[in-house]
């Protein structure tokens, strides 16, 4: 989530944050009880590729260990030399692997519903 406040009525030139993840799932594995979550930490600049400063970060480094149905939220906030701000949060959720579709479950199940919709398809076609 991106929100920006423009605080210098005279700079109109907005922040612009780069790789602001959306919310991220975890997925910790049977018989383990928690797991080392990492993202990769948000840039900003201005518009007319002015530096900006990270004014607040919640998270010293970018990485945290989370437990199954743990939940934390991770925050950015970024400051221009005439103190526009904007901001940058998401949160990191653990999930458990018995919960989830695994990629390869999920691509075969969607492999298998495209092949029985274009039978079915081909079939109706025919008549």
């Amino acid at each position: 989530m991106l929100t920006y406040l423009t605080v210098d009525q005279g700079n109109t030139d907005p922040i612009v944050i780069s790789n602001c993840p959306s919310d991220i799932e975890v997925v910790i594995e049977q018989g383990s009880n928690y797991k080392l979550a990492t993202w990769t930490e948000p840039t900003a600049r201005t518009a007319s590729r002015e530096p900006v400063a990270i004014l607040h970060r919640s998270h010293q480094r970018p990485q945290q260990f989370i437990a199954v149905d743990d939940s934390i939220n991770v925050r950015y906030e970024f400051r221009d030399k005439a103190g526009n701000v904007a901001e940058c949060a998401f949160s990191v959720t653990g999930v458990s692997s018995k919960d989830t579709f695994s990629i390869v479950e999920k691509q075969t199940l969607k492999v298998n519903l495209n092949n029985e919709r274009n039978s079915q398809l081909n079939s109706t076609n025919k008549h």
